[in-house]
């Protein structure tokens, strides 16, 4: 049995159907599903040896990306020997051995699930309200997807409360206040000396990310080892696997 025929899914589940779960609570098969979906077309897959998950025989699937500017180096699942089934997922970025993410089952029970463990009771004295649909505010437009495959990149717009104001002036401890630029300045596209800490609140305040600029405009960078991150002056996020010279790129197209 070839990758590209190996079945991802369990018994009355299509392998093509999508995870509608977030990124942070996405299972291996879940996971899996969206990778060989979205980015088959994409990328070279192999197999390597067999593998333990959850003590349980695997087989693992080696996925590299086909374009090398892709921050991805390779993906590996590991998919259970009988029952087709993935175990682990894991994701690993260019010129680390580590992965820099993974979701795998350290145990796993294919017996059908007792039906009493659904069954929940509220407390004594609570209130049950039904959660809505989370739904994006009147007005609200979709995100845009700039290339395809492993180097794409996503454009949205920033909420007005999370948009960065534009750089200004700040008064010294003696002396008036600052009213012009350095003398020098990093080239167009280089990132300007800085860091990234969090509020007291746990949130990300982009205006201490690093400063950028170029041809596209101006605004503030995120990078990790997986992701980069764009927060332009005008409202726009960029954001996708790939290096900052590729966001600048998209940037400059919209």
């Amino acid at each position: 049995m070839s990758p590209s025929e190996m079945p991802l899914g369990m018994p009355g589940q299509s392998p093509t159907e999508t995870p509608s779960a977030s990124a942070t609570t996405m299972t291996p098969q879940e996971t899996s599903n969206w990778i060989i979906n979205k980015l088959q077309p994409y990328t070279n897959i192999t197999t390597t040896g067999p593998t333990m998950v959850a003590n349980r025989t695997a087989n693992e699937l080696v996925l590299v990306p086909r374009d090398t500017r892709s921050l991805v180096a390779r993906v590996t699942l590991a998919v259970d020997a009988q029952r087709h089934v993935p175990l682990r997922a894991r994701i690993f970025a260019r010129n680390y051995a580590n992965p820099a993410f993974e979701t795998a089952f350290t145990q796993i029970n294919f017996s059908p699930p007792n039906p009493a463990q659904f069954n929940f009771t509220p407390p004594p004295g609570a209130t049950v309200k039904e959660a809505q649909p989370h739904r994006p505010p009147p007005g609200a437009q979709p995100p845009v997807v700039v290339g395809k495959g492993w180097t794409s990149v996503i454009i949205a717009k920033m909420p007005p409360r999370a948009t960065p104001s534009p750089r200004t002036a700040s008064p010294s401890p003696s002396g008036p206040p600052a009213t012009s630029p350095p003398a020098t300045s990093p080239p167009a596209g280089t990132t300007q000396p800085g860091t990234a800490p969090a509020s007291p609140g746990g949130g990300l305040q982009i205006e201490n990310l690093p400063r950028v600029s170029g041809p596209w405009g101006s605004g503030h960078l995120l990078t990790s080892r997986l992701i980069t991150i764009l927060f332009t002056d005008d409202g726009r996020v960029l954001a996708g696997a790939v290096p900052p010279p590729l966001l600048y790129a998209a940037a400059a197209q919209r």
